[in-house]
């Protein structure tokens, strides 16, 4: 039987494994789909959250963002993004490509 993936809309949807509220996404088997969207309790496709990051967090990599030299290559990517790898030497720890991205945006947002 076919699976694809489907996002909740409202309520929850138990797997027997997990249970998914709104804004998950889970695989769904074809035959238990169009009921599901006709009631409006999923949306066929995957729905990307919105990405959340603590206001501490934000700090960290907006001080971090600060600490990179312009002219470094290794600081930053061919797209003019910071290097996740120079983030996780300054902050000593881990940085997600996708916290870099989320917080890069708002630096750049802030300091126009």
């Amino acid at each position: 039987m076919a699976k694809q993936d489907v996002t909740v809309l409202v309520g929850t949807i138990d797997d027997g494994e997990k249970t998914y509220g709104p804004g998950d996404s889970l695989k769904m088997n074809d035959k238990e789909i169009p009921a599901l969207v006709k009631a409006g309790i999923i949306k066929e496709g995957v729905e990307k959250k919105p990405f959340e990051m603590s206001d501490d967090r934000m700090i960290e990599l907006f001080d971090a963002f600060d600490q990179l030299e312009k002219g470094n290559e290794a600081h930053w990517t061919n797209s003019n993004k910071p290097e996740v790898a120079a983030l996780k030497d300054i902050l000593d720890g881990d940085v997600s490509a996708d916290e870099r991205d989320h917080a890069w945006k708002q630096y750049q947002e802030e300091n126009k």
